[in-house]
């Protein structure tokens, strides 16, 4: 039976979910849902949670006997062996991990129905603009009093990194979702041996990057076909970490400068960025199919030696983008290329996991899983590598990943944790990290940004995804069909400047 607040919950829920909103910047193309996001309505699930969270974890809390699991890319799939994880996790805690894994493109919507219907797990997974909105609306269990009584948890905070990443989830200074790792992030990869064919270096200036696409113009692949030099799955701010050569200044949404939240897409830099794609794209620099592409679409090109530049994940994405080139190309040569002369790459804020304000036992969730999973031993190698002689197996002491279940032909690179991204630093990874990892990471770091997570606004909600819609028209209208820069602000302003207004007033009034 559903409780009354629950039921007065399911039915604001409903109609709430209606209702869209765009993230603040591209960093949501991450796991735990990347659409439009809505959360439960203020004061229905407020509960105790935040009161509760405030005794110390590590007093005696009991221990739960099942944990239901509501995860998007937070947990091996099911035909890559979910089953022996969540065998292995019962076996090492005694406890019942019961996972439900919706499609990812469904992720959040199934996220939404299930606090509809009243059948809410104990954790969720959920990242962005969507955590944003279901803590301000008491959807989520106040975390930050046991993370700062945990032992476990005080551990990781003494990294610089880790309080970066913790920082970055704060909604209104308080921790609802603890990050399942240090965020990652996007940098360029480039055909290092198309470079070598055209006597160019590495390039380290967009004068030097444009120079470098021109030449790759005017190369054709081994069956005849044009060399693209540079793919994205979208032209629009919500695409910028895939070209941020071009986003140089801004991210040409909802952005904070100087401690002021602004709308970047009436900068100056944004006219700037509109003209640079516009004169790329006539050029035939950038991806003719750019406006319809998927990040899938971006891989499969790339993965069959079409693509000279593709701006894409780093950590185990490096070992992927290069091996399964390979297969086409076995001569080729990629590398991340370092941030040009005045350009950041995006570092994203990374998914969270999340207990729910209606979970029965928060305490003991906490104690027996993010403490189990974070400790730094055996719960976080599990975390990070999955389960021994399922996914990886041990010889002599050396440590090997094994083939994936569902493709025999590759090899498993992780389960829940990227290479390299942990937030433990007393955990000692017995694998050997392949140097495209640490190179990558290395390249991120050098020149990073993470753009922080919108403050709650009604506006924001309401209109978010019409904005964003806006955007991405006016930019096509400009990048393709030849109209100005400043026209396509101008018209933006026009169109959207009472609602971008009201929002901004609610960011920068937001406590």
């Amino acid at each position: 039976m559903i409780k009354p607040a629950t039921k007065a919950l399911s039915v604001l829920l409903c109609a709430a979910l209606l209702v869209g909103t765009a993230a603040c910047s591209s960093n949501t193309t991450s796991s735990a849902g990347n659409t439009a996001s809505t959360a439960p309505s203020d004061g229905e699930i407020q509960s105790d949670a935040s009161a509760e969270s405030k005794a110390d974890s590590s007093e005696n809390v009991e221990k739960p006997k099942t944990i239901t699991a509501m995860l998007d890319a937070g947990i091996v799939k099911v035909a890559q062996g979910q089953k022996q994880f969540c065998e292995e996790f019962q076996k090492e805690t005694g406890i019942e991990l019961k996972v439900t894994q919706p499609n990812h493109n469904e992720y959040i919507q199934k996220v939404k129905m299930s606090f509809a219907s009243g059948d809410i797990p104990d954790i969720v997974e959920i990242n962005n603009d969507n955590m944003v909105q279901f803590a301000n609306n008491g959807a989520l269990y106040d975390m930050t009093d046991l993370i700062e009584h945990s032992d476990v948890f005080q551990n990781i905070l003494k990294d610089e990194k880790a309080q970066n990443t913790f920082n970055a989830v704060k909604v209104k200074g308080r921790i609802y979702g603890c990050p399942e790792e240090n965020g990652t992030g996007v940098v360029s990869y480039i055909r290092k041996d198309l470079l070598d064919k055209a006597k160019l270096k590495v390039p380290t200036t967009y004068d030097e990057f444009i120079t470098a696409l021109k030449a790759f113009a005017k190369m054709k692949t081994e069956d005849g076909k044009a060399i693209i030099p540079y793919t994205a799955p979208g032209l629009d701010p919500q695409s910028q970490n895939y070209l941020p050569e071009f986003y140089q200044n801004t991210t040409g949404t909802f952005e904070l400068k100087d401690g002021k939240w602004i709308d970047g897409f009436t900068t100056d830099a944004m006219k700037d960025t509109l003209t640079k794609m516009q004169a790329a794209y006539k050029e035939g620099l950038l991806d003719k199919e750019i406006v319809t592409n998927k990040t899938s679409t971006c891989r499969d090109k790339w993965y069959a030696g079409q693509v000279g530049v593709f701006s894409y994940w780093t950590g185990a994405w490096a070992i992927t983008l290069t091996d399964k080139l390979h297969k086409s190309l076995p001569d080729a040569e990629v590398v991340p290329m370092p941030a040009l002369e005045g350009t950041k790459y995006s570092r994203r804020v990374p998914a969270t996991v999340a207990i729910t304000a209606k979970a029965k036992n928060p305490k003991g969730i906490f104690k027996y899983f993010f403490e189990y999973v974070h400790g730094g031993e055996d719960g976080t190698m599990l975390w990070t590598h999955g389960v021994k002689d399922v996914h990886y197996k041990v010889e002599n002491g050396k440590y090997e990943t094994l083939p994936c279940l569902d493709d025999p032909k590759t090899k498993f690179t992780r389960a829940i944790v990227d290479i390299g991204a942990n937030l433990e630093t007393n955990y000692k990874d017995p694998f050997p990290i392949d140097p495209r990892i640490t190179e990558s990471n290395k390249i991120l770091a050098q020149a990073e940004k993470t753009t922080p997570l919108c403050p709650p606004s009604d506006s924001y909600y309401k209109n978010g995804g019409t904005l964003q819609t806006l955007r991405s028209q006016i930019t096509a209208n400009v990048v393709i069909q030849g109209k100005s820069a400043g026209d396509g602000i101008s018209q933006y302003k026009s169109q959207a400047g009472a609602k971008v207004k009201q929002i901004l007033k609610e960011f920068n009034e937001s406590k």
